[in-house]
């Protein structure tokens, strides 16, 4: 069962980043700590905007330990390389995280 969700989320997080290509609106899964749902908005064909909500908790079930939240924001700087690749684009960019933890 572990194997099941664990290749269910990876090919969700590689159509998340094939369709992350694209300057419309996308939401994907970044698996990671913490694991996190990704929107991401084009603002236009060379700039877009990307906002993270994470989760991540220790321990089992309701008597879990340790519980993380994490909200992030990034702004990219997007350079159209479709000399290399049909859709192929480079990004740079900047943001800020904001977190909240508590052990219980």
């Amino acid at each position: 069962m572990k194997k099941f969700i664990l290749t269910l989320a990876l090919v969700v997080s590689f159509v998340g980043l094939v369709k992350a290509q694209a300057d419309g609106k996308t939401i994907g899964l970044r698996l990671g700590y913490p694991t996190e749902i990704s929107f991401q908005t084009g603002l236009s064909s060379a700039n877009r905007l990307e906002l993270g909500l994470g989760l991540r908790t220790y321990g089992y079930g309701i008597n879990s330990n340790y519980t993380e939240f994490s909200l992030s924001g990034i702004y990219q700087w997007v350079w159209d390389l479709e000399s290399l690749s049909k859709g192929f684009n480079w990004y740079a960019g900047v943001g800020a995280g904001l977190g909240y933890y508590s052990y219980t």
